[in-house]
């Protein structure tokens, strides 16, 4: 694996560790349909995007899910590869 290659799978881990922290966060003052802006984990270096979810269809991976959250920029430019 070269070293930008590591770089963005570190990125998209602490990406991850900080959607995990905000959805901590907020689990127990929002209610499950309330949209929560957490961050895009895609590998793009520059992406910034945000990815607004429920909280009753976010599941963190540490619960035996592997989804990612993606921004619609994000989804949209995978598409049109």
């Amino acid at each position: 694996m070269t070293s930008r290659d590591t770089r963005r799978e570190e990125n998209q881990k602490l990406f991850r560790t900080g959607n995990e922290r905000l959805h901590d966060l907020v689990e127990s003052h929002v209610n499950d349909s309330t949209p929560v802006p957490f961050l895009c984990e895609c590998a793009a270096e520059h992406c910034d995007g945000r990815v607004e979810v429920q909280l009753a269809e976010w599941k963190p991976s540490r619960h035996g899910q592997t989804t990612t959250s993606w921004s619609q920029a994000t989804r949209a430019a995978k598409a049109s590869k």
